[in-house]
């Protein structure tokens, strides 16, 4: 009797090594599904943060220079695009007395800027007004409009 068990118990040992080797390649592929979506979900989260990020910045930007602006708009605020290229004077300002920075025009943009925050309305309106009208440096016009 012992001998006829013998095959038989081979033949399970041979389908359960089968069914072994066929679990651990399953295994390894759903290993390797789950690696991969992990990766692209990643991925995507990555992607949403910096959104997110910038959408929060923008809307913080957006409040600060809405916080910057009077209710009703002197002409000295108008933004350059809706000037007319006709209300640009060519010619160099003879005078910037009524301007709070000495030596303006002897000052490059980017020198000019970080003084914009330490003016006041007026003063940063004068600024604004006398670019619009004369230089049009499109960085102290931007500075402008973010001046906290």
């Amino acid at each position: 009797m012992i001998a006829s068990k013998e095959p038989l118990a081979q033949s399970f040992r041979g389908s359960a090594e089968r069914i072994v080797r066929s679990a651990v390649l399953v295994a390894t592929s759903v290993s390797k599904n789950l690696l991969s979506d992990t990766e692209d979900l990643k991925g995507d989260l990555a992607r949403q943060l910096r959104q997110a990020r910038a959408v929060g910045q923008l809307s913080v930007l957006t409040l600060l220079n809405s916080r910057n602006k009077p209710a009703n708009p002197t002409p000295a605020t108008v933004r350059e695009a809706e000037l007319p290229e006709s209300s640009v004077t060519t010619s160099t300002p003879t005078s910037t007395k009524h301007l709070a920075i000495n030596n303006y025009l002897d000052l490059t943009a980017k020198e000019i800027v970080p003084l914009l925050a330490n003016l006041t309305d007026e003063e940063r309106a004068a600024v604004l007004e006398f670019e619009i009208s004369h230089r049009r440096r499109t960085t102290i016009l931007r500075a402008l409009n973010f001046v906290v």
